[in-house]
């Protein structure tokens, strides 16, 4: 499912289309070679020609993209250092996708493999704190809540029509395996250019889903730092359900936690 120019509304609808039996069947990415590389500035005259402008935006798309599904996930040639297809390269042109008609090198993947030392000696700061965010977060889609048969979108229930307190820019879903006590929640902060605070909940079917137990930690695994440990809370299930917990989301950012 190409993660394109969408709205936040029709995100929703295209991520809630899949049943469990289908979803792990499905590639998730954000770029491939018929798309504009999500780094690329170079905008055309429909929602589909435009890339997202930055390398950041993969902190943002690629936790919902790679923790969606128990299915296979691309991450593509220099994704994960922000190749953002620039130049000219022969047939392609100035388009901001990746050619696969010409010779040519990706300009950034290219200070990865540094003259054959393949060390990233020539990534910027920058460049290698994505590349590690990668890292951290494909190894958390091995986790077992990921892994797990259950998805569960919460834009139905978390916005600010059914709380106040909860900002109209979040989006988020679950992962879990029926039954199992444990729950991942992915939360990512789709508010124009700025930051958002506010509570997350969990509907009561949700929770008899998963099957929390009377209290639960809730742990946040991986932020734009890549994979963390931090202990959000000790919270009972009926708080989870009345009261949520806190999310801080900077701009452009998605978060993950896990609650058992």
């Amino acid at each position: 499912i190409y993660q394109g120019a969408l709205s936040q509304a029709q995100y929703s609808t295209v991520m809630n289309q899949l049943g469990d039996p289908e979803r792990p069947k499905y590639l998730q990415y954000l770029e491939n070679h018929d798309e504009r590389r999500i780094a690329s500035p170079v905008a055309g005259g429909s929602p589909d020609d435009s890339g997202f402008g930055g390398k950041n935006a993969g902190y943002q798309l690629a936790p919902l993209a790679y923790l969606y599904g128990a299915g296979p996930v691309l991450v593509y040639n220099g994704q994960e250092v922000g190749e953002p297809g620039a130049g000219v390269e022969g047939f392609g042109q100035e388009d901001g996708r990746t050619s696969i008609f010409d010779y040519w090198s990706l300009p950034e993947l290219s200070k990865w493999v540094n003259g054959g030392a393949f060390d990233g000696g020539l990534l910027a700061a920058d460049q290698v704190a994505l590349r590690d965010f990668y890292a951290d977060l494909l190894a958390l889609s091995q986790d077992p809540s990921a892994m797990g048969a259950g998805y569960w979108g919460l834009e139905y229930h978390n916005n600010p029509g059914n709380f106040a307190d909860c900002p109209d820019g979040f989006y988020s879903f679950a992962r879990f395996e029926p039954g199992s006590g444990r729950v991942m929640v992915v939360v990512a902060n789709f508010t124009p250019s700025q930051s958002a605070s506010g509570k997350l909940r969990l509907p009561q079917d949700l929770v008899d889903a998963v099957g929390l137990g009377a209290s639960a930690s809730v742990r946040k695994v991986l932020d734009e730092s890549g994979a963390v440990d931090q202990l959000v809370g000790m919270v009972t299930s009926a708080e989870l359900v009345s009261a949520g917990f806190m999310v801080d989301l900077p701009d452009q950012r998605a978060h993950v936690f896990v609650i058992e």
